[in-house]
C-alpha cells in the first residue's frame, strides 16, 4: 500500500525552478496553442501559486487482497503556508459515521512533529523524511502536490508569481517532463458524481503502475477531486479524496505552525504511524 500510494502522489512533484526556466525559455518564441488538457493545467497553476490556503477534505481508501477487503475513511483539515509550513488535522471515520482516531500533524518549515490524540505520544522528523512516508501523502492529495511544488520552486512571493504568469504551453511541457505522463492524450469525459458534473481527466500510467483520474468543477474550474488505483504485490487500491471546502485566510496566526506538546506527552524516537486502527 505504502509503495503505491507514494509512487502516485510523487508523479504529482516538480522539479526546481531552474528547470521551469529553462523549459520556458525554451519555448518563448514558439508557444504552443491550448490543448484539451487546459483546464486541468489551469487549475493547477492557480492553486500551486497560491501564498496560504485552508483546505477540509474527505479522503477514502479502499483496498482487496484474496479474501480480503478493507475500507479506510478520514476527515483532513489543513492550514498551508508556502512552501511548506502547516497544521492538519485527520480523524478516521467508521463506516456508521462515528470519529475515531486522531492525529495532529504540524510542520514549521524545516521539522514535523505527528501527535496521536489516543496515546498521548509524539514524533519529530526531518520535513523531507515525512513526505517520503505514507504519512505524508495522508495530510491530503492537493496539500501533498502544494507542499512538493512549492518546497521546489521556493516560497519567495515572487516565485509564486514567475509560476502564475508561466505560460499554459510551458507549463504543460514542464508537468510531461517531470511526471512522465502524456497530458497531451487523456482521455476527457463528463462524468455526474453526487449529483454534480466534472470534467474528468483519465491519465493512464499502467507504465508506473496505476491510474489517476483528475476531476475539474466544470462551474468553478477548481481540481476537486483526485482518484487513484493501482495494483501492488497481489493488492488492488484504491484513494479518493474530495475536496469539500477551500478557503484563502486573511491571516495565520504565527503559532499555527508550532507544535507545543502537554506536560504529559511523550515523545517516541521512530515517526507515528498514522492509521484508524
Amino acid at each position: 500500500m505504502k509503495s503505491l500510494l507514494l509512487l502516485g502522489f510523487t508523479v504529482f512533484s516538480l522539479g526546481n525552478l531552474a528547470q521551469i526556466k529553462a523549459i520556458a525559455q525554451s519555448t518563448l518564441d514558439t508557444p504552443a496553442p491550448q490543448t484539451e488538457a487546459s483546464p486541468l493545467v489551469q487549475s493547477a497553476k492557480a492553486f500551486i501559486s497560491l501564498e496560504s490556503y485552508e483546505l477540509e477534505s474527505v479522503m477514502e481508501t479502499t483496498g482487496d487482497i484474496p479474501g480480503t477487503a478493507f475500507t479506510s475513511n478520514a476527515k483532513i483539515k489543513t492550514i498551508v503556508a508556502a512552501p511548506n509550513k502547516f497544521n492538519s488535522q485527520i480523524t478516521f471515520v467508521s463506516p456508521n459515521g462515528l470519529e475515531g482516531k486522531t492525529y495532529r500533524v504540524v510542520s514549521n518549515g524545516s521539522q514535523v512533529w505527528i501527535y496521536n490524540w489516543a496515546t498521548n505520544q509524539y514524533s519529530v522528523s526531518d520535513i523531507k523524511q515525512f513526505l517520503q512516508t505514507r504519512e505524508g501523502f495522508l495530510i491530503g492529495t492537493l496539500s501533498y502536490f502544494y507542499i512538493n511544488t512549492r518546497s521546489n520552486i521556493g516560497g519567495w512571493r515572487i516565485m509564486g508569481n514567475f509560476l502564475a504568469k508561466l505560460p499554459e504551453a510551458q507549463l504543460l511541457k514542464y508537468f510531461q517532463k517531470f511526471t512522465n505522463l502524456d497530458l497531451q492524450n487523456l482521455t476527457i469525459r463528463d462524468e455526474k458524481l453526487n449529483g454534480k458534473t466534472y470534467k474528468a481527466y483519465d491519465i493512464d500510467a499502467k507504465n508506473q503502475g496505476f491510474q489517476a483520474t483528475a476531476y475539474i468543477d466544470t462551474q468553478k474550474g477548481n481540481l476537486e477531486r483526485v482518484h487513484l488505483s493501482g495494483a501492488k504485490n497481489g493488492l488492488q487500491l484504491t484513494s479518493k479524496e474530495q475536496v469539500i471546502n477551500q478557503t484563502i485566510p486573511e491571516s495565520i496566526p504565527p503559532q499555527t505552525f508550532v507544535f507545543s506538546a502537554a506536560d504529559d506527552a511523550e515523545q517516541v524516537e521512530q515517526q507515528i504511524p498514522i492509521a484508524p486502527f
